[in-house]
């Protein structure tokens, strides 16, 4: 096993490293063996399916954002939250925070668990979208979100957010 990282300096060139530590040798027509590259894997539909992807993206990210910008939200503040959540599914988005498409939160309000739809969270707040969102006695329900608030807290609206507030 080498220390490679001990060779590694400001001015170092990486692939060249790598390239002399695995015994790499390029071709010499680089442009020509690209094209041959390009041909022996089927680069259009390679190109193709990866537009796809990204467009599929993009529109997630959008509806995201408008979920947690410009929809009816419910906010949550979380001061030591205890959570249970998926990290093979965070979705970052922009300078928002972290969308976690699934997850729980328990909190000195409740218990919010979230199926579908995501929640914007940051370890302080949590917000997830209050569109059609009702109440019945301690359990609010939202899309794709439940939660159970405990006793002694109360779901006020304010314009078009929601949160909770104590009462005791």
């Amino acid at each position: 096993q080498s220390n490679w990282r001990k060779a590694v300096r400001p001015d170092t060139d990486l692939g060249l490293m790598v390239q002399t530590h695995y015994n790499i040798s390029l071709p010499e027509d680089l442009e020509k063996a690209y094209k041959e590259a390009k041909h022996r894997f089927d680069f259009p539909q390679i190109w193709a399916y990866e537009n796809q992807r990204e467009q599929k993206r993009q529109e997630m990210l959008e509806t995201y954002r408008i979920r947690f910008t410009r929809d009816t939200i419910l906010t949550l503040e979380v001061p030591n939250p205890r959570i249970v959540f998926n990290t093979n599914n965070l979705v970052p988005l922009d300078k928002l925070g972290t969308v976690y498409p699934t997850m729980s939160i328990m909190a000195e309000w409740g218990t919010l668990e979230v199926t579908e739809g995501g929640c914007l969270f940051d370890w302080q707040k949590a917000v997830v979208s209050a569109r059609g969102i009702v109440q019945e006695n301690n359990i609010v329900r939202g899309e794709g979100w439940v939660l159970e608030m405990n006793e002694g807290w109360k779901l006020v609206s304010q314009g078009v957010e929601f949160t909770l507030i104590k009462t005791e």
